[in-house]
């Protein structure tokens, strides 16, 4: 008898702390968001490239343009022909909001901000766009999750008869400011 009064003490106790344990971890995630929210980062799928390093992405809330830097350690340079920030996309969704770069040479191992991948002189960074190319809508202090695709060709590819543009993809997790 008294070890079935132990039992069911226990069961009685583990039910009323779920019940009160439940809704206050809830509480806590819809309060404090900003612990679920993930490390800003832009990480490359493909070696030799790096654009987060010194200066994490971060995204503006009005025009919703991505800032950030970008970096390469190919054996040469590269030219960049387009750029763009796709929010929700994966490698495979097709660019909508491509930014002409002008060919701009970006030597190996030579940081270079966003703003100079745009030869419009009054953007200051990326402007992103949705998967489907609509114009992001961004609160402040929220996090946007994307692909950074850029359009490239190694300098000496024109020399070696190569036509045809290379791209490459970083998954972007950036705050909104």
């Amino acid at each position: 008898m008294e070890k079935n009064m132990k039992w069911i003490i226990g069961i009685i106790v583990v039910i009323v702390l779920a019940i009160v344990a439940i809704p206050v971890l809830a509480l806590l995630l819809v309060i404090g968001g900003g612990y679920t929210q993930g490390t800003p980062s832009c990480l490359f799928e493909e070696a030799g490239f790096v654009c987060n390093v010194p200066v994490t992405p971060i995204i503006d809330s009005e025009g919703g343009v991505l800032y950030g830097k970008f970096q390469h350690a190919q054996n040469e340079a590269i030219i960049v022909h387009r750029i763009a920030f796709v929010e929700g996309a994966d490698k495979n969704t097709e660019v909508k909001c491509w930014k002409d770069s002008g060919n701009i040479e970006i030597n190996s191992r030579t940081p270079t901000l966003f703003k100079e991948f745009t030869v419009d002189t009054t953007d200051s960074g990326i402007k992103g766009c949705k998967a489907n190319g609509d114009i992001l809508s961004l609160t402040p202090g929220a996090q946007v999750r994307g692909k950074l695709f850029i359009e490239y060709n190694f300098k000496s590819d024109e020399t070696l008869g190569v036509n045809k543009p290379r791209y490459t993809n970083a998954m972007v997790i950036a705050n909104v400011e």
